[in-house]
């Protein structure tokens, strides 16, 4: 399974452990694997790329993009031509609208404290 999806056999059994650990399967053998789903958790519904990148970009810590940077990087150069869409899309949706009330700034010298 390892050398037909290309990826070290020790992230794969990492992995297991992982969602053993978790409780979402019960591995039995491992050469060969055999292994019961416990539990499988609720997914969104995605429809399409565009879908998939905005909930890549709401949900980071779900693909480990917080702790993998490269990961982060090379997902998103994977789809750079849609990505930059979504961020023009989420710039457009996120204008203030005219009826907003708006807070007075703090000046520079503000103390909160009242030590002044």
């Amino acid at each position: 399974m390892c050398e037909a999806l290309g990826i070290d056999r020790r992230d794969i059994a990492g992995y297991l452990k992982q969602l053993e650990a978790m409780r979402l399967i019960k591995v039995f053998n491992t050469s060969p694997l055999v292994l019961q789903v416990l539990e499988v958790p609720q997914a969104p519904q995605i429809n399409d790329i565009k879908g998939l990148l905005l909930y890549a970009l709401t949900n980071p810590q779900q693909f480990n993009f917080h702790r993998n940077l490269k990961r982060k990087a090379a997902f998103f150069e994977t789809f750079k031509e849609y990505n930059s869409q979504i961020l023009v899309e989420k710039m457009k949706k996120a204008e203030v609208p005219e009826d907003h009330q708006t807070t007075e700034q703090e000046p520079d010298d503000y103390d909160p404290f009242g030590f002044k």
